[in-house]
């Protein structure tokens, strides 16, 4: 019987090169399931919001105007984002810095708050305002200038009654026509006192807060008399009460100085005549009243 012939054939073997590829697509693969694995876990999300800077707000009114998302992955974190939603959110900070840092993941939020210089009183509420005119919230400070809204302020001993239909007027006569306002073109209602003021809302211009405040650091060098609260008249006019009760009538339609120097040369004028100033010095006018 006749027997088949075995051949033998050789195997070959897988190139080097070959090898080598293989490794790098392995490797490939697994750095990315790796990278996806971490990508979604706990290890690369926020961990911990440091907030700095707050003086009227706390952290927790600075975070929870903020999106959820704030605390997702660290790498797709947006400081500017962040910064943009707290300035359009929280009109009382002037200024948001955000600050990210990776393992450990944080975000560190520097805010700088809008500082109260006076108190707006509206006959319901006292308001803290900044040197812009935005409401920064109830007024909670000590030492703030008091100024009472158009129609807002009512003795003590004064009832206070309130008609919707018929808006009070003030006391006092308007000061000349066509005399431009600094502060007359307000996005709120004159007659405030009828309605609550919201943070972020602008009483009055910059300039005009800006005249009260000069008004308030210079009438006692130029008369020796502090001054006790400012109320707001029509259009551009003001009445600043001294601590000795002497009433004395502004105008925005002219400069600080040439005002001070009229009420100082009004005074020592009528202490020169033995004239006693007691009720109101009127300088809204080309000509000096006094009474």
């Amino acid at each position: 019987m006749r027997q088949g012939r075995t051949t033998a054939v050789p195997v070959r073997k897988l190139s080097g090169g070959l090898h080598k590829k293989i490794a790098i697509i392995a490797a490939i693969i697994l750095c990315c399931t790796v990278l996806v694995l971490l990508w979604f876990s706990g290890l690369v999300r926020v961990s911990m919001i440091e907030v700095e800077g707050l003086q009227r707000k706390t952290a927790a009114e600075v975070l929870e105007a903020l999106d959820a998302d704030v605390e997702g992955n660290i790498f797709l974190v947006s400081p500017e984002r962040i910064r943009e939603q707290l300035l359009q959110k929280m009109p009382v900070l002037e200024s948001v810095r955000v600050e990210k840092y990776y393992f450990p993941n944080k975000l560190v939020i520097s805010v700088t708050e809008r500082l109260p210089v006076l108190a707006w009183h509206t006959g319901m509420a006292a308001y803290a305002v900044d040197k812009t005119g935005i409401v920064l919230g109830y007024a909670q400070e000590e030492g703030l200038l008091p100024v009472y809204a158009f129609g807002a302020y009512h003795p003590p001993e004064a009832e206070i009654v309130v008609d919707p239909a018929q808006p009070p007027v003030a006391d006092q006569p308007p000061s000349e026509a066509g005399v431009p306002a600094i502060g007359a073109e307000q996005p709120v209602d004159p007659f405030a006192y009828e309605v609550l003021l919201e943070e972020g809302t602008r009483v009055a211009e910059p300039a005009f807060i800006e005249y009260l405040l000069a008004l308030y650091s210079r009438l006692p060098e130029s008369t020796g008399k502090q001054v006790v609260r400012i109320q707001q008249g029509e259009s551009t006019d003001m009445t600043v009460i001294l601590d000795d009760g002497l009433e004395v009538r502004f105008s925005t339609a002219y400069t600080i100085q040439s005002e001070l120097d009229r009420l100082a040369q009004t005074l020592e004028d009528a202490a020169g005549e033995n004239q006693a100033i007691k009720e109101y010095v009127d300088l809204r006018f080309e000509k000096v009243y006094f009474k």
